[in-house]
């Protein structure tokens, strides 16, 4: 039977070749994942480069509420680009930074300086 293209995404097909239009749809699908994993790399590499000094430097100002949400958005982030470490790291600070309160560690900021500087290196070689 004949398969009919609406778009890159779908193919209607009407009997042999449903096998074919399941992988068009997933080739189309993991290009788009692809393209926006991308895009989301850019940003993430211009805008969170020094995210850990933003932290750091809230936390110097007492402003404990600005570093809880810098470090939740880095713990989001991280997340949305499978970068297990940074989201580690950003979580520890984020959960001691809780109730206006900070008991985040020289140690705890280091890893998180840590983490993000190989994300960095590593997202960028892909731009």
């Amino acid at each position: 039977m004949e398969m009919i293209e609406h778009n890159a995404a779908a193919t209607v097909n009407c009997d042999v070749g449903a096998d074919v239009s399941k992988n068009r749809i997933s080739l189309y699908k993991k290009h788009a994942d692809d393209e926006l994993l991308h895009i989301l790399a850019g940003m993430f590499v211009n805008n969170s480069a020094n995210r850990h000094i933003e932290i750091a430097n809230a936390i110097k100002d007492g402003d404990i509420a600005h570093a809880h949400r810098l470090a939740h958005n880095l713990k989001s982030n991280a997340a949305q680009l499978r970068q297990s470490g940074l989201q580690k790291a950003a979580g520890e600070i984020e959960n001691n930074l809780e109730n206006g309160e900070n008991h985040v560690t020289k140690q705890q900021l280091k890893a998180l300086e840590r983490e993000l500087a190989a994300v960095i290196k590593e997202l960028s070689s892909y731009l």
